[in-house]
This record gives C-alpha cells, structure tokens and sequence, in this order.
C-alpha cells in the first residue's frame, strides 16, 4: 500500500473510532507564542498539561522570535491566536491591522536591566550597545524605558540592535557581543550567577505595564467564537496550574526554557515564584497600562492619539466565562 494510501487509511479509522464512540475528534488550533522567556510559557504549559483537551482543542503552540514576525503570521492567518507583548498587539491594532486583544494575563513588567561584566554605571553605557527583539517590540519598548530611567538617550547615548528573543540576546551579552539587555527570570539568577550586573530592576518601577496579552485575529473571533471560548477556558485552567500546582508547573518551565531542572532548582524556583506573583488569575487587562502604550506609541504614530483603550480590546467572552462562575470554580 503506497504511504499515502495508508495514512488515508489511518486517518478514516481514526475518524470512525470517534464517530463509533460518539467521542468529537479535538479541533486543531496553532497559537504562535513570541519567544523563549518564562512570561511566555503559559500556552505551551497549559497544551502540556492537557488542558485544552478538557475543552475539545489540539492546540499546536508555534514558536516565533520576537513579536513582529508572529503579528506577521496572525495578520497572514497562518495562526489563529496568539500569547505577546502587549505593546507589540497594541501597536499592530493602531496600525489597521484586524486583530484584537481578548485577555491581558500580565499587568505588570518582569524585567531586568542587565549589562555586561565590565559596566557598573549608566555612563559606561554610552558608545555601547544594547540588544533586542526587534523594533517595535516589547523588549524594544522596555529597553527605551529602561535607558531613560538610566539617565541615556536611547540611540544617539547608546546603539540599539535587533538581535532577537531572550535566548539569543543572553547569549550575545555573555559573549560581550552587546553591552545590555533586558532579561526575565529564569535566566536573571544565571546573569547574576555568570557576572552580569542587574543595572536597575523595572519589576520595582511601579510602572502599569501590558506585559503579555491573548490577541486574536477579528475574523476568528466572529466565526469561530466557539472555540475562541474553549481556548480560553483551557488557558484560564491553565493559569490556575499555576496558582495551584508548583511541582507540576516548574517541571514543565524547565522543560519549556530547556533547563535542566536538578541542576538549576533555584533559578527555575525564582521563576516560578515571580510569574506565579505577575500572573492573573482572571486575565483582565489593565486599562492603565494600555493607555501607556498609546502614549507610547503616539510619539512615532500620530494614529495612536486619537485611540482609546477600548477600541484595542474585545473582553466579551472574557466577562462571559467570568460571570458564568467558571473561573471562581477552578480555585473552590
């Protein structure tokens, strides 16, 4: 029999078997998630747990670096939904593009600002060089921030480079390819542990902040709301995992972030205990914090002035899922 035969041939049986056992084959989703950072593992720890499978999904987490080539693939349609930057999605909706932010899981920055071994001070920065994602992007956005908090200018003080996610730009500045970046636990005890200097702390600015957000392709959300909803019950579960369940959750961060568990227990620890404290547990987002990002953003797109909060989010089966009682019954 020719392969393709016998995958056809697979692929009937298998749709018989459900057919057979009154069971709905899940619905396959891809849910692009926008670089290897702790902040952004809940889809992948959640479709790991086995949750989205209580609520009829296969969800297929796709892997992007920074949050400028996912917003590409959404907009594209070649992902249904997406877990990001808030100023990244906030961005793409004033620019036209038909999306819109349906969750907020993090208000608050995770971030901090690292510079290589030889730098203690801000001014040693000047003439360096520092690394992100991409332009336009969160870690674009928290750089800006945190270089102006630092007394620099960004660009004319010190150079900016896309470099791409967390991984990458750790790995340039151990090597000293750069002189700064911005860096979320797990990865903050290892700088700390290899040399690097914590040059200020954003998780202490008290600054309102969109961390990462759940936006979805409009056109998704008006045909498929059904399972837009089951998404976001099986994401919300997977929020509570994290509340609940820390030998479970850790053991999947490490598994995400391709730690070795045994060997990094207190940097895995340290994650998990700060994204426990930054992760909501109803994925509100903070209108504060959007308003930020429209400043933000205003000051190299005029569009943004004219925009309010509202306009860049659809809470609808948010608030649906919310008053139902469902979320208040995961933590009985």
């Amino acid at each position: 029999m020719k392969k393709t035969s016998f995958l056809a041939a697979l692929w009937m049986a298998s749709a018989l078997l459900f057919a057979n056992t009154g069971l709905a084959a899940p619905e396959k989703l891809f849910v692009g998630y926008a670089g290897m950072s702790a902040d952004l593992s809940h889809v992948w720890i959640t479709k790991e747990a086995g949750l989205f499978r209580r609520y009829g999904l296969d969800v297929v987490p796709i892997y992007f670096s920074g949050g400028r080539p996912l917003m590409q693939a959404l907009i594209a349609g070649d992902i249904q939904l997406a877990s990001t930057g808030g100023i990244t999605s906030v961005r793409a909706i004033v620019a036209g593009a038909d999306l819109i932010i349906i969750a907020g899981y993090m208000n608050k920055l995770t971030y901090t600002f690292f510079t290589s071994k030889d730098i203690t001070r801000a001014e040693q920065l000047k003439g360096k060089a520092v690394a992100i994602s991409g332009f336009g992007t969160t870690s674009h956005a928290v750089t800006v921030l945190a270089l102006k908090k630092l007394g620099l200018v960004p660009v004319k003080d010190v150079a900016i480079m896309q470099i791409g996610d967390q991984t990458a730009r750790f790995a340039a500045l151990q090597a000293n390819g750069i002189q700064g970046a911005i860096i979320t636990p797990p990865l903050t005890l290892l700088a700390r542990n290899r040399g690097l200097n914590p040059l200020i702390d954003l998780t202490q600015a008290g600054i309102p902040w969109l961390q990462e957000v759940i936006i979805a392709n409009n056109s998704m959300l008006r045909t498929r709301q059904d399972v837009v909803r089951n998404f976001m019950k099986g994401f919300i579960d997977g929020l509570k995992l994290w509340h609940t369940n820390k030998d479970k959750t850790t053991e999947l961060l490490a598994k995400f972030m391709r730690i070795d568990i045994k060997a990094n227990r207190e940097s895995i620890d340290e994650a998990y205990e700060y994204m426990k404290t930054a992760t909501e547990k109803k994925p509100y987002p903070s209108f504060d914090a959007i308003r930020l990002k429209l400043e933000m953003i205003a000051e190299t797109d005029p569009k943004a002035k004219g925009v309010r909060p509202e306009q860049v989010v659809d809470l609808k089966l948010l608030q649906e899922i919310d008053n139902s009682g469902f979320i208040d019954a995961l933590y009985k």
